[in-house]
C-alpha cells in the first residue's frame, strides 16, 4: 500500500464515521424532542395552590366511583376567597352531583352548599382529628342553602345519603393538605437506529485512527 492509496482509505473511513455520526445526531435530536413533549405534556397533572407538595391533592379511592369526576387535579382552587358555592344537585350526572366535586380553600373559609334539585343532603364521611362538622342530614329542596365555616386543615369527604349509590360525593380540601407525587418526566428514548449508527460511527473512528497510527510510524510505501 502507497501514500495515495492509504490516504483514500482513512478518507473514506473518516467520511463513513462523519456520516454515521450525523445520522446518529439527528435521530437522538428526534427522540429527544419527542420525550421533550411528553415530560411537558406530564407536568401539568398539578391542582396548583396550597402547599404540602406539588402534585394534585390526594382523597385517595375517594372519587374512584363518581362519574362526574374528571380525575387527579380536578380540584377547584378556590384559597384566598373569604366564601364559595357548591351546587347541590347540579345538572351533571342526571342531577346527582356537587359542583364543583372539590374545592381548595384557607382554614375560615365559609363553604355555601345551594340545592339547585330536591331529595339531596350532605353528610360527612370523614374529617379531620380535631376538626367538628355534623353536614346537614336534611333532604332539602331546589332553593334550600347550607353553609358551614372550616377552621381546622385538612380534607373533609362528604355524599348524599339517597345518591351515594350513584357516586355523589364530594370533599373540601382546607389549607395544607396530602398530595399525590407529580408524574415523573418521560425519559427520550433511543431508537436501535440510532444505537446502531453509533456503534458504526465508534468503529469507523477506531480503523481511522488505527490506519493513521500504522501510517504515521512506518511512513512511505509499504506492501
Amino acid at each position: 500500500m502507497n501514500r495515495r492509496t492509504f490516504l483514500r482509505t482513512v478518507g473514506g473511513a473518516t467520511a463513513v464515521g462523519a456520516s454515521a455520526q450525523s445520522v446518529s445526531a439527528q435521530e437522538g435530536n428526534e427522540s429527544g424532542g419527542s420525550g421533550n413533549g411528553s415530560g411537558g405534556s406530564s407536568g401539568g397533572n398539578g391542582s396548583g395552590g396550597g402547599g404540602g407538595g406539588t402534585g394534585p391533592i390526594d382523597y385517595g379511592g375517594w372519587f374512584s366511583d363518581v362519574p362526574y369526576w374528571g380525575g387527579p387535579g380536578s380540584t377547584e382552587e378556590m384559597t384566598g376567597q373569604s366564601e364559595v358555592t357548591i351546587a347541590v344537585g347540579a345538572s351533571a350526572n342526571s342531577g346527582n352531583s356537587y359542583q364543583p366535586g372539590a374545592v381548595h380553600v384557607d382554614p375560615g373559609t365559609t363553604v355555601i352548599w345551594e340545592w339547585e334539585g330536591s331529595g339531596h343532603n350532605v353528610l360527612p364521611e370523614s374529617i379531620p382529628g380535631g376538626a367538628s362538622w355534623e353536614g346537614s342530614s336534611e333532604l332539602s329542596s331546589s332553593g334550600a342553602t347550607y353553609e358551614h365555616t372550616f377552621e381546622t386543615a385538612g380534607i373533609y369527604e362528604y355524599y348524599c345519603e339517597p345518591h351515594l349509590g350513584l357516586g355523589m360525593k364530594g370533599a373540601v380540601a382546607v389549607g395544607t393538605v396530602p398530595r399525590s407525587a407529580p408524574a415523573a418526566p418521560v425519559e427520550p428514548a433511543v431508537s436501535d437506529q440510532a444505537k446502531t449508527l453509533g456503534v458504526a460511527t465508534m468503529i469507523a473512528l477506531v480503523s481511522t485512527l488505527s490506519l493513521a497510527f500504522f501510517f504515521l510510524k512506518y511512513g512511505g510505501d509499504y506492501e
